[in-house]
């Protein structure tokens, strides 16, 4: 002896809460898609908005390297100066421009020795 109200009523029941959920799971498909979208913009606003900022950011920090580089580089030319070339220039070293100074000269004087060689 089944009470076939019971089951009817419990099967309508369970019909009503399977719709219920269908219905909520649309809703939260829909409240995300709409919800996802307006993220999408906002956070696509708040990034133009940005744009500005980040560039004016960037060209300080980029500035700011550049400056610190170039002082390294004041630093190290200065010191490499120091170090390495006034001791090459107290030795006394000739430099590219003497040396072919000096090959010019010796070429002269051996053109004019060849010279003196025929006058004889």
């Amino acid at each position: 002896m089944v009470d076939q109200g019971g089951n009817a009523q419990r099967i309508s029941s369970a019909q009503e809460s399977v719709r219920k959920f269908w219905l909520f799971g649309l809703g939260a498909y829909s409240l995300a898609t709409r919800t996802g979208a307006q993220a999408f913009e906002t956070l696509l606003e708040e990034g133009k908005a940005l744009r500005p900022k980040a560039r004016r950011q960037i060209k300080e920090s980029s500035a700011e390297l550049v400056s610190t580089a170039t002082k390294a580089s004041i630093v190290a030319n200065s010191c490499s100066e120091n170090r390495l070339l006034r001791p090459l220039h107290s030795m006394l070293l000739a430099s590219k421009r003497d040396v072919e100074q000096l090959a010019e000269r010796l070429t002269s004087a051996d053109h004019r020795s060849a010279q003196a060689d025929r006058q004889r």
